[in-house]
């Protein structure tokens, strides 16, 4: 505990000073005119300065800062302490000079010292602000083309506006050190499709065409569903397209139907059954094309609408088909549905020099065997086909390219394994 002793004059040059005398003044203080922005710290110690600057800016960072733009309905506001900016006392008072306390009560002729606070904005995470801001700003339109009536039909982009986490980081620190306002400065966003880019898609890379039973509706809706959402994307060269991002979950809240499904070997529904047929459908396109399949995996057993090693299971969070456009030129993906048909295009820039087939070999088959399950509700001797099975099928597929009538590439694409499933029937056996 401090216990002021009252005053003791000090002859120094023939001069009587007065000054406060401290018990425990061993420690060395700050000398007399020096200030941290305005609030002066002279003939305070380290720990005397620090408790004062740490209480004046706590004082301050829980007042709120307020970043504008006239696109925003209004500023935003949060307080310094929300974003976890912290006074960096040590670096602060580095530079400070500090004296012996009797010295600092000495005559001296030393014009005042002014330090800047130095503020800590590593903690400082801007991602909250930049999307309750961009929540707000008119996005991009994306680019979109489509094959429609026989001819492309290209829909620009649209530039959105677009707020960096750097740039938001440069307000935060010019309203904290300023006048705790500072306008954001949200920019014209750069297009990702440019209308130099659209301008190269002309015609038809390739296409591949399925077929199915006009008289299953719920199918045919989920197939109509999963071509729409997907159809008209545009990939620039280098990128990929996730076929469950594209045309995201099946719902039914999305329209989607419950229809048949494999599971496991074994015939069921689902929501959105018939949206492998859809994936199917691209992934031969996209053979034809040329282009690089990322991911891809086969049905549990063989599909009627293509040959077997030629399909595409989807399931969402978990199966899905990736590809690449690992072309110099960008891409489009349109889908055509029709009554009974679907039809996947891959537009770009057509090269009639290039061929492609796409073969199968090593065609190997099992069975999968019988099981006969007990049914008393039966009459004796009736027998029910429960679950129809399959046998199990391995086969590998390759993708061979021509240039000009000569084979110029052969690409493994890997071996479809089917593991088919038992065939399931109920009988009377009393």
């Amino acid at each position: 505990m401090k216990k002021y002793l009252g005053l003791l004059c000090i002859p120094v040059l023939g001069v009587g000073i007065a000054v406060p005398m401290t018990a425990q003044r061993g420690e060395p203080v700050y000398r007399p005119e020096t200030y941290v922005g305005p609030m002066p710290i002279g003939n305070l110690t380290y720990r005397e300065a620090e408790g004062r600057l740490k209480y004046v800016w706590g004082e301050r960072a829980a007042k709120p800062i307020r970043l504008t733009s006239k696109l925003l309905p209004a500023p935003i506001e949060v307080t310094p302490a929300q974003l976890g900016i912290q006074l960096d006392v040590a670096a602060t008072l580095r530079d400070a000079p500090m004296k012996d306390f009797w010295a600092n009560w000495l005559p001296s002729a030393q014009p005042p010292i002014t330090l800047e606070e130095v503020l800590d904005f590593s903690g400082v995470d801007v991602s909250s602000i930049v999307k309750t801001v961009e929540a707000k700003l008119p996005k991009n339109g994306k680019a979109k083309v489509e094959w429609v009536a026989g001819r492309i039909v290209k829909t620009p982009e649209q530039s959105g506006l677009e707020l960096r986490d750097e740039a938001v980081l440069e307000a935060i620190q010019e309203a904290v050190n300023g006048e705790g306002v500072a306008e954001l400065p949200i920019t014209q966003a750069e297009k990702h499709v440019t209308d130099a880019a659209l301008d190269s898609i002309v015609g038809v890379v390739a296409e591949f065409s399925t077929n199915f039973p006009k008289n299953q509706t719920s199918r045919n809706t989920n197939i109509r569903l999963g071509s729409e959402f997907l159809s008209g994307t545009v990939l620039m060269p280098g990128d990929r397209f996730s076929f469950n991002e594209v045309v995201g979950q099946r719902t039914a809240k999305r329209g989607f139907k419950e229809a048949g499904v494999y599971v496991n070997g074994r015939h069921d529904t689902g929501i959105g059954g018939g949206i492998c047929q859809v994936s199917t459908t691209l992934y031969n396109a996209v053979l034809l094309a040329d282009l690089k399949v990322v991911k891809r995996l086969n049905h549990s057993m063989p599909v009627a609408y293509v040959p077997r090693g030629r399909d595409a299971t989807v399931s969402y969070n978990s199966l899905d088909l990736v590809f690449e456009n690992d072309s110099e030129r960008p891409v489009a993906v349109s889908m055509e549905y029709q009554s009974g048909k679907l039809t996947a295009r891959i537009l770009g820039t057509p090269d009639p020099s290039r061929e492609v087939k796409i073969v199968t070999s090593g065609h190997k088959s099992w069975s999968k065997g019988e099981k006969v399950i007990h049914d008393p509700s039966l009459p004796p001797g009736k027998t029910v086909v429960r679950e129809k099975g399959s046998a199990g099928y391995s086969v590998s597929s390759t993708r061979i390219v021509y240039r000009d009538g000569k084979e110029v590439r052969r690409e493994p694409l890997g071996t479809s394994v089917y593991g088919g499933g038992v065939r399931i029937v109920a009988r009377n056996t009393s």
